[in-house]
Protein backbone atom coordinates (compact mmCIF):
# COMPACT_ATOMS: atom_id res chain seq x y z
CA UNK A 1 0.00 0.00 0.00
CA UNK A 2 1.33 3.28 -0.78
CA UNK A 3 2.47 5.41 2.28
CA UNK A 4 3.18 8.65 0.87
CA UNK A 5 1.30 10.95 -1.69
CA UNK A 6 4.73 10.82 -3.71
CA UNK A 7 4.57 7.12 -3.88
CA UNK A 8 1.00 6.96 -5.38
CA UNK A 9 1.97 9.52 -8.39
CA UNK A 10 5.85 7.22 -8.95
CA UNK A 11 3.56 4.27 -9.46
CA UNK A 12 1.46 6.14 -12.23
CA UNK A 13 4.06 8.70 -13.82
CA UNK A 14 2.80 10.96 -15.99
CA UNK A 15 5.44 12.43 -18.81
CA UNK A 16 4.27 16.18 -19.10
CA UNK A 17 7.15 18.06 -21.27
CA UNK A 18 8.49 21.52 -19.74
CA UNK A 19 11.13 22.36 -22.11
CA UNK A 20 9.43 23.59 -25.01
CA UNK A 21 7.26 26.35 -23.31
CA UNK A 22 6.83 29.37 -25.57
CA UNK A 23 8.68 32.48 -24.70
CA UNK A 24 4.65 34.39 -24.77
CA UNK A 25 5.62 37.90 -24.64
CA UNK A 26 8.00 37.50 -27.64
CA UNK A 27 4.77 35.66 -29.65
CA UNK A 28 2.94 37.45 -33.00
CA UNK A 29 0.05 34.68 -32.39
CA UNK A 30 -1.23 32.33 -30.06
CA UNK A 31 -0.16 28.92 -30.66
CA UNK A 32 -2.49 26.23 -31.85
CA UNK A 33 -1.49 23.78 -29.17
CA UNK A 34 -2.82 26.49 -26.56
CA UNK A 35 -5.74 27.30 -28.57
CA UNK A 36 -9.02 26.01 -26.62
CA UNK A 37 -12.23 24.99 -28.33
CA UNK A 38 -15.49 23.22 -27.52
CA UNK A 39 -14.18 19.94 -28.80
CA UNK A 40 -11.56 20.82 -25.65
CA UNK A 41 -12.89 22.14 -22.80
CA UNK A 42 -15.85 20.70 -21.31
CA UNK A 43 -16.69 23.95 -19.82
CA UNK A 44 -17.51 25.85 -23.04
CA UNK A 45 -20.80 23.43 -22.91
CA UNK A 46 -21.47 23.91 -19.39
CA UNK A 47 -25.09 23.81 -18.22
CA UNK A 48 -26.65 27.40 -17.59
CA UNK A 49 -26.21 29.24 -14.38
CA UNK A 50 -28.50 28.17 -11.70
CA UNK A 51 -30.88 30.98 -10.75
CA UNK A 52 -28.85 33.50 -8.36
CA UNK A 53 -25.99 32.66 -10.42
CA UNK A 54 -25.59 36.83 -10.79
CA UNK A 55 -25.50 37.33 -6.59
CA UNK A 56 -22.08 37.98 -5.22
CA UNK A 57 -20.13 34.61 -3.45
CA UNK A 58 -21.27 34.90 0.08
CA UNK A 59 -18.68 36.78 2.52
CA UNK A 60 -18.77 35.92 5.66
CA UNK A 61 -17.32 37.15 9.28
CA UNK A 62 -15.43 34.32 11.39
CA UNK A 63 -16.22 36.21 14.56
CA UNK A 64 -19.77 36.51 13.62
CA UNK A 65 -21.91 33.83 16.49
CA UNK A 66 -23.91 32.67 13.82
CA UNK A 67 -20.52 31.37 11.43
CA UNK A 68 -21.38 27.72 11.41
CA UNK A 69 -24.67 28.34 10.01
CA UNK A 70 -23.87 30.49 7.12
CA UNK A 71 -20.57 28.41 6.34
CA UNK A 72 -23.66 25.52 6.28
CA UNK A 73 -25.83 27.33 4.18
CA UNK A 74 -22.99 28.88 1.75
CA UNK A 75 -21.75 24.76 0.76
CA UNK A 76 -25.40 23.94 0.32
CA UNK A 77 -26.39 26.99 -2.16
CA UNK A 78 -22.87 28.03 -3.31
CA UNK A 79 -20.07 25.40 -2.72
CA UNK A 80 -17.53 28.37 -2.00
CA UNK A 81 -17.63 31.32 0.25
CA UNK A 82 -15.44 34.43 1.03
CA UNK A 83 -14.12 34.97 4.91
CA UNK A 84 -13.23 38.08 7.01
CA UNK A 85 -11.62 38.32 10.17
CA UNK A 86 -10.19 35.07 9.31
CA UNK A 87 -7.15 36.06 11.79
CA UNK A 88 -3.97 35.37 8.89
CA UNK A 89 -1.68 38.45 9.54
CA UNK A 90 -1.77 40.72 6.78
CA UNK A 91 1.76 41.11 6.35
CA UNK A 92 2.11 37.07 5.84
CA UNK A 93 -0.29 37.37 2.91
CA UNK A 94 1.70 40.08 1.19
CA UNK A 95 5.07 38.08 2.26
CA UNK A 96 3.80 34.97 0.76
CA UNK A 97 2.21 36.92 -2.77
CA UNK A 98 5.59 38.46 -3.29
CA UNK A 99 7.06 35.13 -2.94
CA UNK A 100 4.49 33.69 -5.44
CA UNK A 101 5.21 36.54 -7.71
CA UNK A 102 8.87 36.66 -7.52
CA UNK A 103 8.68 32.60 -8.23
CA UNK A 104 6.92 33.25 -11.63
CA UNK A 105 8.63 36.06 -12.60
CA UNK A 106 11.93 33.55 -12.81
CA UNK A 107 13.20 32.61 -16.20
CA UNK A 108 12.01 29.74 -17.58
CA UNK A 109 15.34 27.48 -17.49
CA UNK A 110 15.65 29.09 -14.30
CA UNK A 111 12.29 27.61 -12.78
CA UNK A 112 13.16 24.41 -14.49
CA UNK A 113 15.88 23.69 -12.30
CA UNK A 114 12.94 22.70 -9.80
CA UNK A 115 11.08 21.11 -11.98
CA UNK A 116 9.16 18.59 -10.78
CA UNK A 117 9.87 14.82 -11.60
CA UNK A 118 7.13 12.79 -13.94
CA UNK A 119 6.56 10.32 -10.92
CA UNK A 120 6.83 13.59 -8.11
CA UNK A 121 4.62 15.78 -6.13
CA UNK A 122 6.51 18.53 -5.50
CA UNK A 123 7.99 21.31 -7.68
CA UNK A 124 7.57 23.05 -11.05
CA UNK A 125 5.31 22.37 -13.94
CA UNK A 126 2.21 22.34 -15.19
CA UNK A 127 -1.42 20.55 -13.49
CA UNK A 128 -0.99 17.02 -13.69
CA UNK A 129 -4.88 16.72 -14.80
CA UNK A 130 -2.91 18.32 -18.37
CA UNK A 131 -2.43 15.34 -19.49
CA UNK A 132 -5.70 14.59 -19.58
CA UNK A 133 -6.58 17.22 -22.28
CA UNK A 134 -5.70 17.60 -26.01
CA UNK A 135 -4.30 21.06 -24.95
CA UNK A 136 -2.01 22.79 -22.90
CA UNK A 137 -3.34 24.79 -20.38
CA UNK A 138 -2.99 28.36 -19.70
CA UNK A 139 -0.83 27.89 -16.80
CA UNK A 140 1.90 26.79 -14.49
CA UNK A 141 2.43 25.59 -11.32
CA UNK A 142 4.85 25.37 -8.08
CA UNK A 143 3.61 22.55 -6.11
CA UNK A 144 4.94 22.41 -2.09
CA UNK A 145 4.89 19.24 0.16
CA UNK A 146 7.14 19.03 2.83
CA UNK A 147 9.98 21.46 3.15
CA UNK A 148 10.56 23.41 0.11
CA UNK A 149 14.74 23.60 0.83
CA UNK A 150 15.69 21.32 -1.80
CA UNK A 151 14.03 23.35 -4.87
CA UNK A 152 13.70 26.72 -3.26
CA UNK A 153 18.09 26.50 -3.44
CA UNK A 154 18.22 25.89 -6.74
CA UNK A 155 16.06 28.74 -7.72
CA UNK A 156 17.77 31.36 -4.94
CA UNK A 157 21.08 30.47 -3.79
CA UNK A 158 21.41 33.28 -1.59
CA UNK A 159 17.50 33.87 -0.40
CA UNK A 160 16.30 30.23 -0.22
CA UNK A 161 16.56 30.32 3.61
CA UNK A 162 14.59 33.33 3.77
CA UNK A 163 11.62 32.27 1.47
CA UNK A 164 11.55 28.96 3.63
CA UNK A 165 10.62 30.49 6.66
CA UNK A 166 7.92 32.34 4.80
CA UNK A 167 6.00 29.11 3.40
CA UNK A 168 6.58 27.67 7.04
CA UNK A 169 4.48 30.15 8.95
CA UNK A 170 2.03 30.41 5.76
CA UNK A 171 1.55 26.66 6.24
CA UNK A 172 1.32 27.01 10.00
CA UNK A 173 -1.47 29.86 9.58
CA UNK A 174 -3.12 27.94 7.04
CA UNK A 175 -3.40 24.46 8.81
CA UNK A 176 -5.16 26.46 11.82
CA UNK A 177 -7.38 28.17 9.13
CA UNK A 178 -8.37 24.88 7.60
CA UNK A 179 -8.73 23.17 11.21
CA UNK A 180 -11.09 26.28 11.83
CA UNK A 181 -13.15 25.81 9.24
CA UNK A 182 -13.76 22.03 8.97
CA UNK A 183 -14.95 22.23 12.64
CA UNK A 184 -17.02 24.87 11.32
CA UNK A 185 -18.47 22.99 8.66
CA UNK A 186 -18.98 20.39 10.70
CA UNK A 187 -21.21 21.96 13.27
CA UNK A 188 -23.45 23.22 10.83
CA UNK A 189 -24.19 19.34 10.03
CA UNK A 190 -25.07 18.83 13.75
CA UNK A 191 -21.30 17.52 14.48
CA UNK A 192 -19.09 17.88 17.02
CA UNK A 193 -15.67 16.99 18.16
CA UNK A 194 -15.53 14.85 21.06
CA UNK A 195 -11.51 14.48 20.95
CA UNK A 196 -8.91 14.40 18.42
CA UNK A 197 -5.94 12.87 19.44
CA UNK A 198 -2.25 13.35 17.71
CA UNK A 199 -1.34 11.23 15.88
CA UNK A 200 1.80 9.95 13.60
CA UNK A 201 1.59 9.36 9.67
CA UNK A 202 1.26 5.69 10.29
CA UNK A 203 -1.78 6.07 12.43
CA UNK A 204 -3.30 8.59 9.93
CA UNK A 205 -3.11 5.81 7.52
CA UNK A 206 -4.52 3.10 9.08
CA UNK A 207 -7.09 5.42 9.79
CA UNK A 208 -7.80 6.22 6.57
CA UNK A 209 -7.75 2.28 5.41
CA UNK A 210 -10.42 2.02 7.96
CA UNK A 211 -12.47 5.37 6.91
CA UNK A 212 -12.42 5.43 3.15
CA UNK A 213 -14.69 2.18 2.66
CA UNK A 214 -17.02 3.44 4.69
CA UNK A 215 -17.01 7.23 3.64
CA UNK A 216 -17.17 6.63 -0.47
CA UNK A 217 -19.67 3.59 0.51
CA UNK A 218 -22.26 6.72 1.11
CA UNK A 219 -20.69 9.08 -1.48
CA UNK A 220 -19.21 11.47 1.18
CA UNK A 221 -15.30 12.78 1.51
CA UNK A 222 -13.49 12.31 4.54
CA UNK A 223 -12.72 15.76 6.50
CA UNK A 224 -9.99 15.70 8.68
CA UNK A 225 -7.95 18.96 10.20
CA UNK A 226 -4.67 16.70 10.68
CA UNK A 227 -2.36 17.72 9.28
CA UNK A 228 -0.49 14.53 7.06
CA UNK A 229 -3.80 14.48 5.20
CA UNK A 230 -4.41 18.00 4.66
CA UNK A 231 -3.62 18.30 0.85
CA UNK A 232 -5.58 14.89 0.27
CA UNK A 233 -8.53 16.28 -1.48
CA UNK A 234 -6.53 19.88 -2.87
CA UNK A 235 -5.89 18.25 -6.42
CA UNK A 236 -9.37 17.72 -7.28
CA UNK A 237 -11.50 19.83 -5.55
CA UNK A 238 -10.82 22.01 -2.60
CA UNK A 239 -8.35 24.79 -1.71
CA UNK A 240 -7.75 27.87 -0.21
CA UNK A 241 -6.29 30.86 -1.86
CA UNK A 242 -5.41 34.15 -0.80
CA UNK A 243 -7.61 37.06 -2.45
CA UNK A 244 -6.57 40.31 -1.35
CA UNK A 245 -6.93 40.84 2.53
CA UNK A 246 -9.84 38.35 2.31
CA UNK A 247 -9.43 34.13 2.09
CA UNK A 248 -11.30 32.55 -0.55
CA UNK A 249 -12.33 29.10 0.84
CA UNK A 250 -13.12 26.25 -2.07
CA UNK A 251 -15.05 23.40 -0.49
CA UNK A 252 -16.20 20.10 -1.54
CA UNK A 253 -17.92 19.17 1.30
CA UNK A 254 -21.80 19.26 0.36
CA UNK A 255 -21.87 19.80 -3.40
CA UNK A 256 -19.81 20.91 -5.96
CA UNK A 257 -20.54 24.31 -8.21
CA UNK A 258 -22.64 23.19 -11.17
CA UNK A 259 -19.99 24.83 -13.93
CA UNK A 260 -17.28 23.09 -12.37
CA UNK A 261 -17.16 20.08 -15.39
CA UNK A 262 -14.94 17.07 -15.34
CA UNK A 263 -14.29 14.95 -18.07
CA UNK A 264 -12.80 12.16 -15.49
CA UNK A 265 -13.99 9.88 -12.47
CA UNK A 266 -12.62 11.62 -10.17
CA UNK A 267 -14.86 14.56 -9.11
CA UNK A 268 -16.75 13.22 -5.85
CA UNK A 269 -20.30 14.81 -5.07
CA UNK A 270 -20.46 14.58 -1.10
CA UNK A 271 -23.94 14.28 0.59
CA UNK A 272 -24.73 16.60 2.58
CA UNK A 273 -25.12 14.75 5.73
CA UNK A 274 -22.15 13.74 6.72
CA UNK A 275 -24.15 11.63 9.79
CA UNK A 276 -20.74 9.26 10.14
CA UNK A 277 -17.05 9.47 11.25
CA UNK A 278 -16.73 7.05 13.59
CA UNK A 279 -18.64 5.72 15.97
CA UNK A 280 -19.05 3.92 18.85
CA UNK A 281 -15.62 4.74 20.98
CA UNK A 282 -16.57 4.94 24.24
CA UNK A 283 -16.39 1.09 24.91
CA UNK A 284 -12.96 0.94 23.50
CA UNK A 285 -11.88 4.33 25.74
CA UNK A 286 -13.24 2.58 28.69
CA UNK A 287 -10.57 -0.41 27.88
CA UNK A 288 -7.58 2.18 27.17
CA UNK A 289 -6.74 5.30 28.02
CA UNK A 290 -5.80 7.14 25.42
CA UNK A 291 -8.40 8.48 23.19
CA UNK A 292 -9.39 7.22 20.38
CA UNK A 293 -7.71 9.14 16.92
CA UNK A 294 -10.94 11.03 15.85
CA UNK A 295 -14.18 10.96 17.55
CA UNK A 296 -17.50 12.47 15.82
CA UNK A 297 -20.49 12.86 18.33
CA UNK A 298 -24.00 14.01 17.43
CA UNK A 299 -25.23 16.80 19.28
CA UNK A 300 -28.21 15.12 20.70
CA UNK A 301 -26.53 11.76 21.99
CA UNK A 302 -25.39 13.53 24.85
CA UNK A 303 -29.05 14.74 26.02
CA UNK A 304 -30.75 10.76 25.01
CA UNK A 305 -27.39 8.77 26.88
CA UNK A 306 -28.15 6.36 24.71
CA UNK A 307 -32.11 6.57 24.31
CA UNK A 308 -32.24 7.34 20.55
CA UNK A 309 -30.50 4.19 19.03
CA UNK A 310 -32.37 4.65 15.59
CA UNK A 311 -30.87 7.94 15.85
CA UNK A 312 -27.32 7.65 16.70
CA UNK A 313 -24.39 6.53 14.01
CA UNK A 314 -23.67 3.47 12.53
CA UNK A 315 -22.24 0.93 14.71
CA UNK A 316 -18.75 -0.60 14.11
CA UNK A 317 -20.29 -3.86 13.08
CA UNK A 318 -22.47 -1.84 10.48
CA UNK A 319 -19.68 -0.26 9.43
CA UNK A 320 -17.31 -3.18 8.88
CA UNK A 321 -21.20 -4.51 6.27
CA UNK A 322 -20.82 -0.81 5.05
CA UNK A 323 -17.03 -1.34 3.79
CA UNK A 324 -17.13 -4.82 2.54
CA UNK A 325 -16.10 -4.98 -0.92
CA UNK A 326 -15.10 -1.24 -1.27
CA UNK A 327 -11.71 -0.85 -2.37
CA UNK A 328 -9.28 0.54 0.51
CA UNK A 329 -6.95 3.54 0.23
CA UNK A 330 -4.29 2.15 -1.88
CA UNK A 331 -7.40 2.60 -4.80
CA UNK A 332 -7.96 6.22 -3.54
CA UNK A 333 -5.20 7.21 -4.90
CA UNK A 334 -6.72 7.80 -8.74
CA UNK A 335 -9.07 10.61 -7.37
CA UNK A 336 -6.06 12.73 -6.75
CA UNK A 337 -5.60 12.99 -10.53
Amino acid sequence: MPTVLTDVFRGHPIHLPHTHQPDFTSLSELPDSYTWTSKDDPLFTAPPSPPGAGESIPLIDLNHPDAANQIGRACRTWGAFQIANHGVPLELLQDIEFLTGSLFQLPVQRKLKAARSDAGFSGYGVARISSFFNKKMWSEGFTITGSPLNDFRKLWPQLHLNYCDIVEQYEEQMQKLASKLMWLSLNSLGVIANSVAKLNSAEVLELLNSLLPILQSRGAVLACAVPWIKCLLLTHSSGIMSQESSLLALNSMYQLIESRVSTLHTAVEVSSCLDLIVDDLDEEEEEEEDAGPVIYEDKDRDEEEGGGTEEAMETDEEADESADGVNHFEDFDDMSD
